[in-house]
């Protein structure tokens, strides 16, 4: 690559990122510069606690803060040798996105319902039990509550011979729902909302734009928006649906920034958000620090102030991290479905890429970069707050080498927080990748440690259950790792097996097994120009894995099923809300797009071909431990039309998820949903939903 090239790659990545307002989230190894020198000590000031984190005092100190960081930043783009390193080591991790239970005996998912018409019902596959996690569909077994386009419609699927759709709830033009909450008494609607841009100079009590009451008056207003610039809000729509058939909007919460992720526990909602902060005006001018933006909130249920208002942040209510980054806030908000309590809006100068939530903690990591430092310059640091009643307060900071995947990179278990990571480069010799796991005290200072594991590879996914992690990596093979977490202080490598493919996402099944769900791969070998011989892994379609690790030191692949040739791919491998799964009923289901290749492709161009496109809907399976996968069969909503344009990723009929109520099962797409009987699959009613807007 020419000097030329590489130049053009380091500013062309940086002005992406400015553009988009979100540098730190977009790739999993930011090139952020954070070297821990003293250039926030001036305006630390004594505290009170150590564990309390400084504020942000005035204007002054807040330009102050965020020149530095630019400063940096700009430092960083122009070493011409790290623009160049970190274009080439992008990659993107798997959703988490991107977003399981604790222990063996803790369910990763919602199992049963407690209407009275209904005996029993799925929910949203959650990372931790009584930690929900938002979709784009959720139901009460009665009802199903689904995201469609700018709208969220309400249907009643329970008995599946009367669905219907009873209600159709739609916002205003700037609005685009996107995630939902449900519990008995209330439906949360979370999207992105835009709003004309507030200019720092006239914040002192900022109106919220009127929602257009018609038709005429919302066209007049997307005419008129599309010329005002925009900045981002998240917002959350809460509606009380004691009569679904006449949903009443109750509340309305708004922050500002790109959503990040959101919880909810009990009747307690949290929003996470990135702000992007702009140090330059329209004009291309630095702003002083009376022009940079603070965070804007508002919260209709505010009986101390006018409902039409945004209102800002005061400088002592910022909190930044000594030695961070400080081109973007973490914004966290809490409020609480069943009072009028105000929104609690905390904000912090840094960012957020993967957040891990127990009961009790919230945890948002943050990948940097040192170039200073002497082992791996890539390192992630770690926030903790404790959570509670929708109060949010920062407890401790902690860092670990290397880089996370996802969310499931974390778990906290017995006032400890385990923590898997990859460090270096799989390309790089000279910093070849190694894989560790690290488990932190509730200071989040490391205790334990099991590090340098799989060479060359790097994390393909993680999966903590109790007293032990599981731990996929891969280059060529799938090595899954079994590690002893009984003591903290001295965590173990167990045992490992190695297989063909890799598994981007565990499920655990019980105490001593565990579902992969991930890719088979074929290894092949290609010479270089000087000769030398390099193996590398082919895709050759999905597979499932059904793991027995009641041998630790020798964990076995009981069952496979393999799905597809290459290009099969589903919704699951990045996504865990994808799966419907419930042990008790041997079920499991998900998602899938099929394709499969030809023999006469396949003999033709055997690394090259990719499968024709046979299939998209609902796998659905019996699992058990005796007979491992059967599948029971597939639900498609396709016509004969949509099989023949496969590659619009957002199809009306694609199948986005799978639920059951009692003993039926039901599919949903953004155009139909159907209902087939749960133990062999007839169909017992279909329900067509009107076109989506976009």
């Amino acid at each position: 690559m020419s000097t030329k090239m590489k130049w053009q790659v380091a500013f062309g990545a940086l002005a992406m990122c400015l553009v988009v307002g979100t540098f730190f989230i977009l790739i999993s190894e930011p090139a952020k510069i954070s070297s821990h020198n003293d250039i926030t000590d001036d305006w630390i000031g004594d505290q009170v606690d150590e564990n309390e984190l400084p504020t942000v005092q005035t204007a002054e100190q807040l330009h102050h803060l965020i020149k530095q960081s630019y400063e940096k930043q700009r430092q960083n783009m122009q070493n011409e040798s790290l623009a160049v390193e970190e274009a080439e080591m992008v990659e993107v991790p798997a959703a988490g996105s991107a977003d399981m239970a604790g222990d063996g005996s803790e369910r990763a998912f919602k199992e049963e319902g407690s209407l009275d018409s209904v005996e029993d019902y799925s929910g949203t596959n959650v990372q931790v039990q009584g930690v929900d996690e938002a979709d784009v569909i959720k139901t009460n077994g009665e009802y199903l509550y689904q995201v469609q386009g700018k709208n969220v419609q309400v249907t009643q699927i329970y008995p599946a011979s009367e669905m219907e759709l009873i209600d159709t709830l739609t916002f205003d033009d700037q609005f685009y729902p996107n995630q939902l909450y449900l519990d008995h008494e209330h439906l949360v609607v979370i999207g992105a909302h835009h709003i004309p841009m507030l200019r720092p100079e006239n914040m002192g009590s900022i109106e919220r734009a009127d929602t257009p009451s018609t038709a005429e008056e919302a066209k007049s207003h997307a005419s008129e928006s599309q010329m005002i610039p925009h900045q981002s809000m998240t917002k959350a729509y809460v509606y009380a649906i004691d009569d679904p058939s006449d949903i009443t909007l109750v509340r309305e919460v708004e922050i500002e920034g790109g959503y990040l992720t959101s919880r909810k526990i009990g009747s307690s909602v949290y929003l996470l958000t990135n702000q992007f902060i702009s140090f330059h005006d329209e004009k291309g001018e630095v702003m002083d620090g009376e022009r940079i933006p603070k965070p804007l909130y508002s919260d209709t249920t505010q009986a101390d102030q006018a409902q039409e208002e945004y209102q800002q942040l005061d400088y002592g209510d910022i909190a930044y991290f000594p030695g961070g980054e400080f081109t973007s806030y973490l914004n966290i908000a809490g409020f609480n479905l069943n009072d009028d309590q105000p929104v609690q809006l905390s904000s912090y100068l840094g960012a957020g890429q993967n957040v891990y939530g127990s009961q009790d903690h919230l945890y948002v990591s943050i990948t940097q970069y040192d170039p200073d430092r002497d082992d791996d310059k890539r390192y992630t640091e770690i926030y903790q707050f404790a959570w509670e009643d929708s109060q949010v307060t920062y407890n401790a900071k902690g860092e670990v080498p290397g880089h996370l995947l996802n969310q499931f990179s974390m778990d906290e278990h017995e006032d400890h927080l385990r923590v898997a990571v990859t460090s270096g480069d799989m390309w790089n010799e000279q910093n070849i990748s190694k894989n560790h796991l690290y488990v932190l005290n509730h200071d989040l200072q490391v205790v334990g440690k099991v590090e340098d594991l799989a060479p060359g590879e790097r994390i393909y996914s993680v999966r903590f259950m109790g007293d032990r992690g599981y731990m996929v990596t891969f280059r060529t093979v799938d090595p899954l790792f079994v590690l002893d977490l009984e003591e903290p202080t001295a965590p173990s490598l167990l045992g490992e097996l190695k297989i063909p493919g890799y598994s981007d996402y565990l499920h655990p099944y019980d105490e001593n097994h565990l579902i992969g769900f991930g890719k088979e791969t074929e290894v092949h070998t290609e010479k270089g120009h000087d000769g030398s011989e390099r193996e590398f892994a082919v895709e050759t379609g999905m597979k499932m894995s059904l793991f027995d690790v009641t041998d630790v030191h020798n964990p076995k692949e009981k069952f496979v099923e393999y799905i597809g040739d290459r290009g099969t791919h589903s919704e699951l491998l990045h996504n865990h809300k994808a799966l419907l799964f419930s042990k008790k009923r041997n079920l499991l289901a998900f998602p899938a797009q099929v394709r499969e290749i030809s023999q006469k492709d396949q003999e033709r161009s055997p690394l090259q071909s990719h499968g024709a496109f046979t299939f998209q809907g609902a796998l659905v399976y019996d699992i058990d431990l005796d007979n491992g996968f059967q599948q029971r069969g597939g639900i498609t909503h396709l016509t004969s039309q949509d099989k023949n344009n496969p590659y619009w990723h957002e199809q009306q009929n694609f199948v986005q998820r799978i639920i059951y109520v009692n003993d039926t099962l039901y599919t949903i797409s953004k155009g139909a949903i159907k209902a087939n009987q749960l133990d062999n699959l007839d169909e017992l009613n279909t329900l067509s939903l009107p076109e989506i807007q976009h």
